[in-house]
């Protein structure tokens, strides 16, 4: 089922359970419950969401309506966001937490990981193997008669020795390059990025080269996060890294917006809140696991 539907439940879930509260001896709303109960098991699991976060929602004995649907659709998507994670961590040989960390690999590169970040080591014989789970990772690779070889998804980044970032995004990607060069293959294409070159896959598979300055790339590694004309999500995905649990963001209207800015990733809630404000959207703490950006109008 994809996401709109499963906001759609839970409004209407949330709908009959508020509606029922104000008046539990209306027959008619308890046949509407019924009859969206028996619709089949995304209706129940909706419905038994929106009690449980009644719950949650809080000690305030009539939460805002908008405010209580927004934390049930998103506490039911939890399963979404920490599934992948348990997934990542299983299979990851090096994975940091809510800070940046540099760690020298088995070949002896230096790799600099982001906040949130996973990656695995692939190594053989003729070549020195990194695979990106998930977050960023700038690395110092030494010049060596072994390729040094990055894959993220279906992209490989093949170097001989140079300074480059490699960054996941969901469906997306990102290298650039600071000194050196890498080819970036995929199949049977492939592209050769000097200093100030970047390329990203979007979410439709398209790959696109983009110019970037050689101070922006990892900018993450003094604390910074560079966004111009980045998608709302994507920044908050980044600023997420430094945050315990997961950050969610309610509406795509909200989420496919863009912002541009510098922040400050040593203070992730200011960085948060100021990269949402521009949206004049709001950042609440849904529950002690869960982090809710909203749109400001209807909450």
């Amino acid at each position: 089922m994809t996401l709109p539907n499963r906001e759609r439940l839970i409004e209407e879930a949330a709908d009959i359970f508020l509606r029922l509260r104000e008046t539990p001896g209306d027959k008619g709303l308890v046949q509407r419950r019924e009859a969206f109960l028996s619709r089949g098991r995304p209706e129940r699991d909706a419905y038994r969401e929106v009690v449980r976060t009644w719950g949650v929602a809080a000690g305030n004995r009539r939460p805002r309506r908008r405010l209580f649907v927004a934390a049930a659709a998103a506490s039911i998507l939890l399963a979404l966001v920490l599934g992948p994670s348990i997934k990542t961590g299983l299979l990851a040989d090096f994975q940091t937490d809510r800070a940046p960390e540099q760690i020298t690999l088995a070949s002896g590169d230096v790799a600099h990981l982001d906040a949130g970040t996973a990656i695995t080591e692939e190594p053989s014989d003729t070549v020195r193997g990194v695979a990106l789970l998930k977050g960023a990772v700038f690395f110092d690779v030494q010049r060596e008669e072994r390729p040094f070889v990055v894959s993220v998804g279906d992209l490989s980044v093949h170097v001989l020795g140079t300074g480059f970032e490699v960054a996941a995004l969901d469906d997306e990607a990102w290298i650039s390059v600071a000194e050196g060069s890498v080819e970036v293959r995929q199949e049977e294409k492939s592209w050769l990025l000097e200093p100030g070159d970047g390329l990203r896959r979007l979410p439709s598979g398209e790959l696109r080269r983009v110019p970037i300055a050689i101070d922006r790339v990892a900018p993450w590694r003094q604390d910074r996060l560079i966004a111009d004309g980045m998608l709302l999500a994507e920044a908050v995905e980044i600023v997420s890294r430094r945050i315990s649990g997961p950050v969610i963001v309610v509406g795509d209207e909200l989420r496919q917006t863009r912002v541009t800015g510098g922040f400050d990733l040593g203070r992730p809630f200011s960085a948060l809140r100021s990269i949402v404000a521009v949206k004049r959207a709001r950042v609440i703490d849904a529950s002690p696991a869960m982090v809710l950006v909203l749109p400001a109008e209807g909450f």
